[in-house]
């Protein structure tokens, strides 16, 4: 028997004025996510200056999002 999953995770790059990055990951994403509601949403993270790098810079800039979907299946052979 042979069981399949399927795994959702949304992957939110930024971008900070001192060229570096930070990417903010959310798995198992609502269902009726959208480009528009993503982009929104990043730049609401931006304005509110609440994400850094690791060496303390604020981010300034929603680079960019991607959706990543990984089917999986497991089969039993005993």
């Amino acid at each position: 028997m042979a069981t399949t999953t399927t795994t959702k995770v949304l992957n939110m790059e930024f971008l900070t004025d001192e060229d570096s990055r930070r990417t903010v990951s959310v798995n198992d994403p609502l269902e009726t996510l959208d480009g528009e509601g993503v982009s929104l949403a990043m730049e609401s993270m931006v304005a509110a200056n609440t994400l850094c790098d690791s060496k303390g810079n604020l981010v300034t800039l929603a680079n960019s999002a991607n959706l990543t979907t990984t089917t999986k299946t497991v089969e039993n052979l005993f």
